[in-house]
């Protein structure tokens, strides 16, 4: 996703890129993803992920405008699973925390189009329920389609190369810049660059549940006191033959050091806890996926802010060089911008062609490889 965004990006203001692929589109942790595109309100009960919440609330215009076919990329092909997202406390945590959600959020709130919803206006997953309930203007997306549309937004040759090295394909383009926006691939690509991985990148792994046979459609966050870290984010999908509650949150955090198994056992206790007048489907209906989150590398080892960018000078087998993660999926389109300070100059206007590849790629080296669109990759947990 984030090679894809920047490809888009890239073509857009002019420059012309080629990107390289391992594997089909989205393979690991964007396919995997959730696909919300949070805008910061779900951070704001904590006072140290605030900044967290200013860069996401920024970059949802740029989502909005994408999605709408007016910014860049044009993104009205992206499936929108559903514009609005819903809060919720567990039954009994009522009347302080609500306090709490009003007074420390209440700036961003009046940005995200935040509204505590009165009993008679519930939807119909909590009709009826002892619970506070709010409505968030957060739009989640089908990452697949979102992969489909990125690759459609640029004409620029995507390559797929499972075996090659870095250096084998800078021999071939001679690129004036390369940027590495691989997820965890980006450790991989330090290595071969010369670089000490770990020491600009970080993983953050989650322990996903996935529930089949849901009940009805929910896209929510069940929310706990003063904290960053809802106790579980639930979005939905369906497939031909079932729908499915993909669930994240602290739960999955957490889930990291358990099996398969006990981790469906807490899933289950937190959904009974929290959604107590929910009858879950049997014990076979679930299952867990594991995904690594790929970031930029913080000293304490905690979520960064916002986007990180690392910047390389040229080596003797490289040019300059960039490692840059988003962070997460909302934080796609922000990267642009990091990255335009080190960018090269255009070439001249005259030369230019609406042909990205009978544009010289730095030298008069051929195109070896097979310049192809790749499927997007399956979502893991389907059959």
């Amino acid at each position: 996703m984030a090679g894809l965004y920047l490809r888009a990006s890239l073509w857009a203001n002019g420059y012309n890129s080629v990107l390289v692929n391992r594997g089909p589109l989205g393979t690991g942790q964007t396919i995997a993803s959730q696909g919300i595109l949070h805008r910061g309100i779900k951070y704001a009960l904590s006072q140290k992920s605030a900044a967290a919440a200013s860069a996401l609330a920024a970059a949802h215009d740029s989502w909005d405008a994408a999605l709408a076919g007016t910014g860049i990329p044009d993104l009205r092909n992206v499936s929108l699973l559903t514009r609005t997202m819903h809060l919720w406390t567990k039954p009994g945590l009522l009347g302080s925390f609500a306090g709490s959600l009003t007074a420390s959020a209440a700036s961003l709130a009046m940005k995200s189009g935040v509204q505590k919803l009165s009993p008679d206006t519930f939807p119909p997953a909590f009709a009826g329920a002892p619970v506070s309930v709010w409505e968030v203007t957060e739009t989640c997306i089908d990452p697949s389609s979102l992969l489909t549309a990125l690759a459609a937004a640029a004409p620029g040759p995507i390559i797929t190369s499972d075996t090659r090295s870095l250096a084998s394909l800078t021999a071939d383009f001679s690129p004036s810049l390369i940027i590495f926006a691989a997820g965890t691939g980006n450790e991989d690509l330090l290595h071969q660059s010369g670089h000490t991985p770990a020491t600009f990148a970080q993983r953050r792994p989650l322990h996903m549940v996935v529930m089949r046979s849901a009940p009805f459609d929910l896209f929510a966050h069940c929310l706990q006191e003063f904290s960053d870290k809802p106790r579980l984010t639930i979005t939905t999908s369906h497939s031909p033959s079932h729908r499915t509650w993909y669930i994240g949150g602290l739960l999955a955090e957490v889930g990291i050091s358990r099996d398969a198994s006990t981790q469906v056992q807490a899933a289950r206790a937190q959904l009974e806890e929290c959604l107590p007048w929910v009858t879950l489907p049997p014990a076979d209906c679930f299952s867990t996926h594991r995904v690594d989150r790929a970031e930029g590398r913080t000293e304490s080892s905690t979520r960064p802010d916002g986007p990180v960018i690392h910047a390389f000078p040229a080596t003797a087998s490289l040019p300059p060089h960039l490692a840059v993660s988003p962070t997460k999926l909302a934080l796609a389109p922000p990267p642009f911008s990091y990255i335009k300070p080190h960018l090269p100059p255009l070439m001249s206007p005259t030369t230019i062609s609406p042909d990205p590849v009978s544009i010289p790629l730095g030298t008069a080296h051929p195109i070896t490889s097979p310049i192809t669109t790749p499927a997007v990759a399956p979502i893991p947990w389907d059959p």
